[in-house]
């Protein structure tokens, strides 16, 4: 069973903004100039959500497993936060403008909407 199938009565503040599309908001796929990205992680204990951006994946999930409040006080009540879903994105001010609209989303259907067809999947998801 997948992650979408086991989170589906989870916490989401997210959903769908049909007007963004990568080409038009700088998005990169596999360029070497990106240096950014948005990110979606998931924690099944406190079954939520959380979406931010970053330059360093991997050094910020491992920030958000930590459970110092130092990092981010949302983060903090868990430390089993998994990645599913990553945009990579030309430049520090787009990432940020991609990371407020999905926080703008309502809608727990789209971003499993936006998780599932990025093809991400618990099998797929990065954690500690």
């Amino acid at each position: 069973m997948g992650l979408i199938n086991s989170t589906q009565n989870a916490t989401i503040l997210l959903a769908y903004d049909a007007g963004w599309s990568p080409e038009a908001s700088g998005a990169a796929h596999g360029s070497e100039m990106a240096m950014y990205y948005v990110y979606i992680i998931y924690s099944k204990d406190i079954d939520k959500y959380y979406v931010g951006y970053t330059h360093d994946v991997d050094l910020r999930l491992s920030q958000h497993n930590s459970t110092n409040s130092y990092y981010s006080k949302t983060t903090a009540k868990a430390c089993d936060w998994n990645l599913v879903h990553v945009e990579t994105l030309i430049d520090k001010s787009v990432a940020i403008k991609r990371e407020k609209q999905i926080k703008k989303w309502k809608s727990r259907k789209k971003i499993l909407e936006l998780i599932n067809d990025a093809g991400w999947s618990s099998g797929s998801s990065r954690g500690s």
